[in-house]
């Protein structure tokens, strides 16, 4: 791949890591199915690491890091960090070396965003701890020796969520607007998956910038936060100062639905493999169990109970390589034979 350009989008450093717009491709079999019209915009494809939400974010963070001089990233995560890959994968691009401090102790199987993070040549830290403060005390710890090493460590925020990263997803919601222009259509509203929520904030920016276009209705995979919606809403506001835009967001404007996610973060959901399955059935797009299956799953149970009244765009964060790693490829074994006698025989 040819290094990426260096461009400004309001006023901020932008690094053109994956081409853009991504694909809007209306979901004809699977909206006949369920009764309602479906939008997914493609963020799973892409020209660098198996794509994914979170190169929006790495545009404008790693433009900074490099203007700051950076040499070497770090980032904390779970093992199978879509985040972590990313940032790893962009690493590798920049010639940058990359640190990942996941949770857990050893590295374990080789399977997934891990086995993508060691061929992007990432160094991998079993922390041997589990909860997000822990990792990012190990972290801090990891980035001061690195220091002391003569290395210009830049850290990642967790999930490359944070003002700067949110503002990479104010700039998709206006590609996304341009592409429901040209195809004319007038979308009620974008269901995603929210988990560190920098991509519902920089959603929620976006569409306070335009003054128009469809609602943000997010999915909480994650359950991070006590009050996930406040986050999200100062996440906005911060990310608005950066580029200038001087907004206030109520919590009452920050949508975001619960109830999806299962027992915890990365629990597998029959809701979420039979989603995948079936969409996998009928348009060929794969989503990923952990984070994209969930908030579609939670999509086609509004539309088969009528609740969905015009098109709606689901927007496909990525997480591929989830479905590739256990315990996740057996459920999808198990979803897929289920959906052997159902979908595949829909007409198309």
């Amino acid at each position: 791949m040819v290094s990426p350009t260096e461009r400004e989008w309001r006023g901020l450093r932008r690094l053109e890591l994956t081409p853009t717009p991504t694909p809007l491709d209306r979901a004809e079999r699977l909206s006949d199915h369920v009764g309602a019209e479906i939008w997914i915009k493609r963020d799973d494809v892409g020209a660098i690491g198996v794509a994914g939400n979170k190169i929006r974010k790495l545009e404008f963070l790693l433009a900074a890091a490099l203007a700051e001089g950076a040499d070497t990233l770090i980032i904390v995560g779970a093992r199978q960090s879509n985040a972590a890959r990313a940032t790893a994968a962009s690493a590798a691009l920049l010639g940058l070396e990359c640190h990942l401090v996941v949770d857990g102790d050893g590295v374990g199987a080789a399977e997934g965003n891990l086995l993508l993070d060691q061929l992007f040549g990432a160094v991998i830290h079993p922390s041997g701890v589990q909860d997000w403060a822990a990792l990012e005390r190990r972290a801090r710890d990891l980035e001061e020796e690195l220091a002391r090493d003569g290395r210009h460590p830049f850290r990642m925020p967790v999930g490359c969520s944070s003002p700067m990263g949110a503002v990479g997803f104010a700039c998709a919601y206006e590609e996304l607007l341009q592409q429901l222009d040209e195809e004319q259509v007038v979308a009620e509203s974008i269901y995603h998956a929210s988990t560190s929520g920098g991509t519902h904030a920089g959603l929620v920016l976006g569409r306070k910038m335009m003054q128009r276009g469809p609602r943000i209705h997010g999915i909480d995979v994650g359950d991070l936060y006590e009050d996930a919606a406040e986050t999200i809403a100062s996440l906005a506001r911060e990310a608005g100062a950066l580029i200038a835009v001087d907004h206030e967001f109520s919590v009452e404007a920050v949508e975001i639905e619960s109830g999806h996610m299962g027992r915890c973060y990365g629990s597998i959901t029959e809701q979420a493999t039979a989603a995948i399955a079936l969409t996998a059935r009928l348009e060929g797009v794969v989503a990923d169990p952990v984070y994209s299956g969930k908030a579609l799953g939670a999509l086609l149970e509004d539309a088969t109970r009528g609740r969905i009244k015009g098109p709606v765009v689901f927007w496909h964060t990525g997480g591929t390589p989830a479905c590739f790693a256990m315990p996740y490829q057996e459920a999808l074994v198990a979803a897929a034979g289920a959906a052997e006698s159902g979908p595949g025989e829909q007409p198309g």
